[in-house]
């Protein structure tokens, strides 16, 4: 077998069409975005059985989904909004490599999920503008919650690299003054501390595993000037 074994371009073709809307005199807005990808010679990276990574072309795959995304005002300075997305992956065809002699368990097959690609995720979230309530400025508010489902962070779906579906929230506080340049912020990124992984490797022929997590829950305070 060659030092380095050769692979070739992927190509991908996206058909995307979309609805932009506002009504109630501007006080909602709606959109919504529907694709379908075709995605040919895909490169994916998998493990030989004696652990060296192999970049090849694997095969075909087909990928579909939508977006919805509602804002709304319904008082003054405060918004309220949802976003969802969904998607539906999966191969359609592959291209067997001899070079990686993969053990069955750890081969790519049609009904492998793609990495990277959860069925549904969405997203809630408030801010609210209390321009009156101290003198001199106002108070900035907001809160968000996103869920993501199950997910495989590999070609090769390994079960030490995925992540069932998880919930994480964030939240702030901003104090604008109405006659200066600058903020301050107050948040908490992650509020529940949760964990997830996000990336990382999946050796099964020199038995290496490694996932990369979020960072945990963060306090801060930022600023903002303007000039």
């Amino acid at each position: 077998m060659p030092a380095v074994v050769p692979f070739g371009a992927e190509k991908v073709t996206t058909w995307e069409a979309g609805l932009k809307t506002e009504f109630l005199d501007r006080r909602v807005r709606a959109n919504l975005a529907l694709f379908t990808t075709n995605y040919n010679d895909m490169q994916l990276t998998e493990y030989q059985e004696l652990g060296a990574p192999l970049t090849v072309n694997a095969g075909n795959s087909k990928i579909k989904g939508g977006e919805l995304e509602l804002v709304a005002a319904p008082l003054e300075g405060l918004e309220l909004s949802y976003s969802l997305g969904v998607l539906s992956a999966h191969y359609v065809s592959l291209v067997p490599n001899p070079a990686l002699n993969l053990p069955p368990q750890v081969q790519i097959s049609r009904g492998s999920k793609l990495q990277k690609t959860p069925p549904n995720e969405s997203v809630i979230g408030i801010d609210y503008r209390l321009a009156h309530i101290l003198p001199g400025g106002a108070v900035a508010l907001h809160a968000d919650w996103r869920f993501t489902a199950d997910t495989y962070n590999d070609a090769q779906n390994s079960i030490f690299l995925y992540q069932p579906a998880y919930n994480i929230g964030n939240a702030s506080i901003a104090w604008e003054p109405v006659l200066a340049k600058w903020s301050i912020r107050v948040f908490v990124h992650n509020a529940t501390d949760r964990r997830y992984i996000v990336s990382g490797d999946s050796n099964y022929g020199i038995g290496f595993h490694e996932a990369e997590f979020n960072r945990p829950r963060e306090w801060g305070l930022a600023g903002k000037m303007s000039f």
